[in-house]
């Protein structure tokens, strides 16, 4: 799994999904939960796109806001929950 690839697409995910299409204010570390683009039903769907998309089911302990507050964490969890997978 390459970091940019799932980087690229889980922001894709949050601007099509989640921001209906405007992307123009968000990078890999914009705080998502600060600004309110992620709440814990949108965290649900993120997490069902992470299945779909990826296999990978994301196990309790990484259900915690510090794993949501940004691109580049979630994408960071997406690659460890990978390894993990692998292994």
């Amino acid at each position: 799994m390459d970091h940019a690839v799932v980087l690229t697409q889980i922001k894709d995910y949050f601007t099509y999904r989640v921001l209906d299409g405007v992307e123009e204010e968000l990078e890999e570390y914009t705080p998502l939960l600060d600004w309110g683009f992620i709440n814990s039903l949108e965290i649900a769907h993120l997490v069902a796109f992470i299945h779909e998309t990826y296999g990978l089911d994301v196990p309790p302990e990484k259900m915690v806001p510090a794993v949501f507050q940004n691109l580049h964490t979630i994408t960071a969890m997406v690659m460890e929950v990978s390894e993990l997978a692998v292994h």
